[in-house]
């Protein structure tokens, strides 16, 4: 009686692990959108200044609209986010210029 619940057992777990490699793999998508970023002028970029970014954003899909959000952090405990609306047609690219606020580590609070 063991024997033949240890043969069932035994086959049940092989037709698992059989069904399991015959399953299609799931593989991604190739990409619609392409988005690139240079940040500063020539890459370089000013302690406590604005940064400037140039966005560039290339569509191989079908017509596209929405908002890309570009978190920053200006100071150790304040951030924040800039919105970016996007609508880019079929088969089109777009270039963005944005600026965010510099990152800087003045503590220069007033206290009264």
């Amino acid at each position: 009686m063991f024997r033949k619940i240890q043969g069932i057992a035994a086959c049940l777990l092989l037709f698992v692990i059989f069904s399991h490699m015959l399953a299609p793999q799931a593989e991604a998508a190739d990409p619609k959108i392409k988005i690139s970023i240079e940040p500063g002028f020539d890459g370089y970029i000013k302690r406590s200044m604005a940064m400037p970014m140039k966005v560039q954003i290339e569509n191989k899909g079908e017509a596209f609209s929405g908002t890309l959000m570009f978190q920053f952090q200006s100071t150790y405990d304040y951030g924040g986010a800039q919105a970016l609306k996007v609508d880019l047609p079929k088969g089109s690219s777009k270039t963005y210029s944005i600026s965010l606020p510099g990152y800087t580590d003045d503590n220069t609070m007033e206290t009264y």
